[in-house]
């Protein structure tokens, strides 16, 4: 049990220090990444994997926030499986992990999320991979065509 308990506050840590170092190897523009950072005071008290710029196509910057959500960050649902089958877990973000969302989105961050689901299911390389997507999505979605490599894919 202790064990557990000592994982989950180590997760974090470890998401973070993951985030960074693929991040680097991903060369995907994100100038002067900082780890565990605290997000936009007037927005409330938040602590972020990782905080860096981007600097889209036309040479402006953008304030991107990456987060690898762990297990905190969800709700699960249960439900009866089809047929009797047991049972079928589902997860959701929960209520403060949407609000973080909102508000950096609000503050003018692009915001980058991975379920640790995701994240531990993958290799290092494999990180790399994901964040560029993840990323060149998020930018594309917020209507800023991405700068660097990112603007090759």
């Amino acid at each position: 049990m202790a064990h557990h308990a000592l994982s989950k506050r180590l997760t974090p840590l470890c998401h973070a220090a993951q985030v960074l170092e693929a991040l680097q190897s991903a060369k995907c523009g994100l100038q002067d990444p900082q780890p565990e950072q605290p997000a936009q005071p007037a927005a409330g008290l938040m602590t972020i994997d990782i905080l860096g710029r981007h600097m889209d196509a036309a040479g402006a910057p953008r304030q991107v926030a990456v987060e690898v959500d762990g297990p905190t960050h969800f709700v699960s649902h249960l439900s009866a499986a089809p047929a009797g089958g047991g049972v079928d877990v589902s997860y959701s973000l929960d209520g403060s992990t949407q609000w973080r969302n909102a508000m950096l989105q609000h503050y003018g961050y692009v915001v980058v999320t991975v379920p640790y689901q995701e994240w531990d299911s993958r290799s290092r390389d494999q990180h790399v991979a994901l964040l560029q997507r993840r990323l060149r999505a998020a930018l594309l979605a917020e209507g800023v065509q991405p700068g660097g490599v990112l603007a090759a894919e």
